[in-house]
């Protein structure tokens, strides 16, 4: 129970920071969330090794 109390407040949590980054800037949020873009324009995605 405790468990799960503490996976929902880190859920909450993230919420509200999304929250706060769509009322900010929700082009940016878009675009680095769901790799939103124009028409003319090209993403990259670029990802990190992991070190092991």
């Amino acid at each position: 129970m405790e468990n799960n109390k503490a996976d929902y407040i880190k859920k909450i949590a993230q919420a509200k920071r999304d929250k706060w980054a769509i009322e900010k800037d929700y082009e940016k949020f878009a675009r680095e969330r769901y790799l939103m873009s124009r028409p003319d324009e090209d993403i990259f995605v670029i990802e990190k090794k992991d070190k092991d």
